[in-house]
């Protein structure tokens, strides 16, 4: 199981938004870096190609791109 699979596992995706819509602290960049694995596995074509199409569509960088589906495909411990 990877860190993405945990995540968005049951109602956990769900209790997250839960807990941001009643002002509990929660990085909401979580669900932002959910969004993108989504519509990362979702692109066809080369990695490269898919990190730059993402990179204008959410304004960030491609590297962060990048850095945030290794982060999400890590193995849970």
């Amino acid at each position: 199981m990877n860190i993405y699979q945990l995540l968005t596992k049951d109602n956990n995706l769900q209790t997250l938004i839960k807990l941001i819509r009643n002002d509990i602290q929660v990085d909401v960049t979580l669900i932002q870096h959910l969004s993108i694995y989504d519509k990362f596995n979702q692109l066809t074509g080369s990695k490269n190609r898919r990190y730059k199409l993402l990179a204008e569509e959410f304004r960030l960088h491609p590297k962060t791109i990048q850095r945030i589906i290794l982060k999400l495909n890590k193995k849970t411990k």
